[in-house]
Protein backbone atom coordinates (compact mmCIF):
# COMPACT_ATOMS: atom_id res chain seq x y z
CA UNK A 1 0.00 0.00 0.00
CA UNK A 2 1.39 3.28 -0.47
CA UNK A 3 1.99 6.68 1.21
CA UNK A 4 -1.26 8.80 0.60
CA UNK A 5 0.83 11.77 0.97
CA UNK A 6 2.61 10.20 -2.32
CA UNK A 7 -0.44 10.49 -4.63
CA UNK A 8 -1.38 14.27 -3.00
CA UNK A 9 1.98 15.79 -3.17
CA UNK A 10 1.58 16.80 0.48
CA UNK A 11 4.38 16.28 2.78
CA UNK A 12 4.04 13.78 5.38
CA UNK A 13 2.53 14.95 8.68
CA UNK A 14 5.13 16.00 11.06
CA UNK A 15 6.97 13.61 13.25
CA UNK A 16 6.02 14.81 16.85
CA UNK A 17 6.61 11.65 18.70
CA UNK A 18 10.07 11.53 16.80
CA UNK A 19 11.19 14.54 19.20
CA UNK A 20 13.38 13.45 22.19
CA UNK A 21 12.23 15.13 25.48
CA UNK A 22 14.78 17.47 25.26
CA UNK A 23 13.59 18.57 22.07
CA UNK A 24 10.14 19.21 22.82
CA UNK A 25 11.75 21.81 25.60
CA UNK A 26 13.91 23.26 23.05
CA UNK A 27 10.54 23.91 21.02
CA UNK A 28 8.51 24.77 23.90
CA UNK A 29 11.04 27.49 24.47
CA UNK A 30 11.24 28.70 20.43
CA UNK A 31 7.21 28.94 20.74
CA UNK A 32 7.37 31.10 23.80
CA UNK A 33 10.12 33.31 21.53
CA UNK A 34 13.34 32.41 23.21
CA UNK A 35 16.81 32.73 21.28
CA UNK A 36 19.14 29.96 21.55
CA UNK A 37 21.15 31.77 24.09
CA UNK A 38 18.33 32.40 26.23
CA UNK A 39 16.70 28.79 26.10
CA UNK A 40 20.75 27.60 27.20
CA UNK A 41 20.22 29.78 30.12
CA UNK A 42 17.08 28.68 31.12
CA UNK A 43 18.39 24.52 30.56
CA UNK A 44 21.41 25.07 32.09
CA UNK A 45 23.33 23.99 28.79
CA UNK A 46 25.67 25.52 26.15
CA UNK A 47 24.25 27.42 22.88
CA UNK A 48 25.70 24.84 20.56
CA UNK A 49 24.43 22.13 22.64
CA UNK A 50 20.83 24.04 21.91
CA UNK A 51 21.82 25.14 18.61
CA UNK A 52 22.28 21.20 17.93
CA UNK A 53 18.66 20.51 19.42
CA UNK A 54 17.37 23.14 17.16
CA UNK A 55 18.66 21.69 14.08
CA UNK A 56 17.81 17.98 15.22
CA UNK A 57 14.18 19.70 15.51
CA UNK A 58 14.02 20.84 12.11
CA UNK A 59 15.41 17.57 10.90
CA UNK A 60 12.90 16.02 12.65
CA UNK A 61 10.03 18.02 11.63
CA UNK A 62 11.26 18.72 7.86
CA UNK A 63 11.33 22.29 8.14
CA UNK A 64 13.74 24.66 7.11
CA UNK A 65 13.80 27.44 10.04
CA UNK A 66 12.91 27.84 13.29
CA UNK A 67 10.13 30.53 12.20
CA UNK A 68 8.84 27.66 10.32
CA UNK A 69 8.94 24.82 13.39
CA UNK A 70 7.16 26.99 16.05
CA UNK A 71 4.54 28.38 13.02
CA UNK A 72 3.83 24.50 12.26
CA UNK A 73 3.80 23.43 16.09
CA UNK A 74 1.23 26.65 16.47
CA UNK A 75 -0.72 25.17 13.89
CA UNK A 76 -0.84 21.93 14.53
CA UNK A 77 -2.12 22.64 18.25
CA UNK A 78 1.25 20.52 19.72
CA UNK A 79 1.93 20.55 22.92
CA UNK A 80 4.85 18.45 24.73
CA UNK A 81 4.28 15.84 26.65
CA UNK A 82 6.20 16.57 29.53
CA UNK A 83 6.62 20.40 30.75
CA UNK A 84 10.08 21.73 30.16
Amino acid sequence: MSDPSEKTGNPPPPAWDSLSSREQQVLTWMMAGLGADEIAETLGTTVATVRTQIRGVLAKLGVHSQREATSLAFRSRWAPKQRP
